[in-house]
């Protein structure tokens, strides 16, 4: 028997299960970074659509009311600086 494992068939049957191994770790690996590939793509189109509504939110609040945004800042309530030398 053990005469049999040394034969040049022997080794050629080892060296292609051994290779058919490789072969389907490859493919394992191969499969697994495609699936993370899709996935992060996925996620990132999640993440687009959900900072969009967040925009589209925010554009409707302003164009109910545009100086929502600004009243909890603490300049809110005082006057604005601009036209403060301009001669009347």
């Amino acid at each position: 028997m053990a005469l049999m494992l040394l034969t040049p068939e022997a080794t050629t049957l080892k060296r292609c299960a051994f290779d058919q191994k490789q072969n389907n770790l490859k493919t394992t690996a191969r499969t697994a970074m495609h699936d993370l590939v899709v996935l992060a793509i996925l996620l990132y189109i999640c993440y687009c659509v959900i900072q969009e509504k967040k925009v589209d939110r925010a554009a409707e609040r302003h164009r109910a009311d545009p100086r929502a945004d600004y009243r909890g800042h603490r300049n809110y309530h005082r006057p604005s600086h601009n036209h403060r030398n301009e001669p009347r």
